[in-house]
C-alpha cells in the first residue's frame, strides 16, 4: 500500500502530496548540509521560491511569479545576518565586535502578511538610534510593540522576547518576493525604504517591510545614496510638517535655527526648509563649517561651541534641534533664548519618551511621560512657545516627497563613511563617537 492510500488522500491530491514530500524531504537534505564540507549547491537541484513558500504554509499570502527573476536566482532558504543576542551594558567603550554577532544560517525572512514583500538589501546604514538599542533603549515599549503587530501574540508560549534582534532602519535594495495584497511595487523593482524601531530590522542580506514602507528608489541615485533618506528623512519631514506645522505654501520667510545641521536627520531638515525658501541657520562644530556652506547652501552656520547665538536673541519663529544630547534634557537653553515671545516652536526629536518607559514602565512610563509633556508645555506657553516632541513614524506619503524631492535635486545625500557588510560593528563605533558629517552606510551587495 502506497503512502497516499494509507493516508486515505484522495485521488486528485495525490500528486500534490508526492511533490510536497519531495520538496520537504529535499529541503531538510539541504539544511543538514548547511556548514559543512559539502558542496550543497552542486549536489542537491536549488528549491523554487514557490515551493519554499508553500512548505511554510505562505500559499495564501504571495503571488507566485515562476519566470526567471532579472536579478539572479531566487533567494536561499538562509541568509547572513547582523544581530545582538543580550543588550550591552551601558558605557561608552562598548566592544560592539562582541555585541554584534554576524548568524550565517539565519533562516530566510518568511512573509506573513499580504501585504508585505521582501527586499534583497543592497545598502543600509547605522543610525544614533541602532547604537542605543544595543544598549536595550526603549524596549520597554518596542517589544510590547512588536508582540501585537507580530504572529507570536498568536502563539501558544507568549513571550515579548524578541531577542536575537536585528538592528537597522534604513535600507535600498530588490523586491524579491511580495505578498498578494501588494499595489505599490513589483518583483525586481528597486526600492528604498525604512522599518519602524518595533520590528527587526535590515543589517541582513534580507528584509521583510509592508508595501507603505517602501517606494521605488530614484533613478538619479545609487543604492548607497537611497539608504541615507527614508529613516533620516521621514524623521526630518515628522519635526518639519507634522510637529512643526510647516510645508511647502506657508515656510517662505519663516527664520529657523536647527541644531546639528551636519547630522543625518539634520541635514535633510536644513535642505528640505531651504529648498521651500525658508530662512535657516544651523549649527556644527568650527572645523565642519566650511564644508557644511560649500555643501549646502545654508544662510548662516554658527560654532556651537561659541556664543554666537547670544547675537540672535528672539530672532527665530522656530528652533528644530537635531543636537544629540547626553544630559537627558530636552531644550537647549540657549537655543531657547533665540525663539521670539511670540507663536513661536521649539520642536526636539530628543524626546525623553522611550528612556521614560524604560525606567519607570509601561504604565507609569506612560503617566510620566503625560507628566513631562505637560510640564515643558506649560513652561513654554508663559512665554508664548509651543515646545513639541517630534519622532519618526512610517508614511508612504512622506516617502513619496522624500522621493520627489530627491528626483529633483532639492536634497541631495550626505554620505560620511562607507562600511563594507563585514565591518558593521565599525560603523556602530563611528556613530557612537559622534561628530558625523551625514550618514554612515553600510554596502551589502555592490
Amino acid at each position: 500500500m502506497n503512502t497516499a492510500a494509507a493516508l486515505h488522500i484522495p485521488k486528485t491530491r495525490k500528486m500534490a502530496f508526492t511533490r510536497r514530500a519531495r520538496v520537504l524531504f529535499n529541503f531538510s537534505i539541504h539544511d543538514s548540509f548547511i556548514g559543512s564540507n559539502v558542496n550543497v549547491s552542486s549536489t542537491f537541484t536549488p528549491l523554487r521560491w514557490s515551493s519554499l513558500s508553500s512548505i511554510r504554509g505562505q500559499d495564501y499570502t504571495h503571488q507566485h511569479h515562476h519566470h526567471n527573476r532579472n536579478q539572479g536566482d531566487p533567494p536561499e532558504p538562509h541568509c547572513g545576518t547582523w544581530e545582538i543576542t543580550s543588550f550591552a551594558p551601558p558605557r561608552g567603550d562598548t566592544d560592539f565586535t562582541t555585541t554584534l554577532c554576524y548568524n550565517y544560517v539565519k533562516p530566510l525572512p518568511q512573509i506573513r502578511s499580504p501585504d508585505e514583500v521582501l527586499v534583497r538589501v543592497h545598502a543600509t546604514s547605522v543610525n544614533p538610534l541602532d547604537v542605543l538599542m544595543c544598549y536595550g533603549y526603549g524596549n520597554e515599549l518596542l517589544e510590547k510593540l512588536d508582540f501585537l503587530t507580530s504572529t507570536r501574540c498568536r502563539a501558544s508560549n507568549v513571550s515579548f522576547d524578541r531577542l536575537p534582534l536585528t538592528l537597522g532602519r534604513d535600507f535600498s535594495g530588490i523586491i524579491v518576493d511580495k505578498g498578494c495584497n501588494v499595489k505599490n511595487v513589483e518583483i525586481n523593482d528597486t526600492v528604498m525604504g525604512a522599518v519602524p524601531p518595533y520590528k527587526q530590522g535590515c543589517h541582513s542580506h534580507y528584509v521583510i517591510a509592508k508595501d507603505s514602507e517602501v517606494i521605488r528608489k530614484p533613478q538619479n541615485i545609487s543604492h548607497n545614496e537611497a539608504a541615507c533618506f527614508p529613516y533620516a528623512g521621514l524623521t526630518a519631514l515628522s519635526a518639519i510638517t507634522t510637529f512643526g506645522g510647516l510645508n511647502e505654501t506657508n515656510c517662505a520667510g519663516k527664520r529657523v535655527l536647527v541644531l546639528g545641521g551636519t547630522g543625518g536627520v539634520g541635514s535633510i531638515v536644513v535642505q528640505i526648509l531651504q529648498n521651500w525658501n525658508a530662512w535657516v541657520a544651523t549649527t556644527c562644530s568650527a572645523d565642519a563649517i566650511p564644508w557644511l556652506q560649500e555643501l549646502i547652501d545654508v544662510d548662516q552656520v554658527i560654532d556651537y561651541r561659541s556664543d554666537g547665538l547670544s547675537q540672535y536673541i528672539q530672532s527665530f519663529d522656530m528652533v528644530i534641534d537635531c543636537a544629540k544630547r547626553t544630559d537627558g534634557t530636552s531644550i537647549d537653553h540657549q537655543a531657547y533664548k533665540c525663539l521670539k515671545k511670540r507663536c513661536s516652536q521649539y520642536i526636539t526629536i530628543n524626546s525623553p519618551l522611550l528612556r521614560n518607559f524604560d525606567e519607570k514602565g509601561l504604565i507609569q512610563g506612560a503617566l510620566w511621560n503625560i507628566l513631562k509633556a505637560s510640564q515643558d508645555g506649560f513652561g513654554t506657553l508663559r512665554d508664548g512657545i509651543i515646545l513639541r516632541w517630534a519622532f519618526y513614524h512610517p508614511s508612504y506619503s512622506g516617502l513619496k516627497l522624500l522621493s520627489q524631492l530627491v528626483q529633483k535635486g532639492a536634497i541631495k545625500p550626505i554620505i560620511d563613511q562607507v562600511f563594507p557588510m563585514d565591518q558593521l560593528p565599525d560603523a556602530y563605533t563611528k556613530v557612537r563617537n559622534g561628530h558625523l558629517r551625514g550618514k554612515t552606510i553600510i554596502q551589502i551587495q555592490s
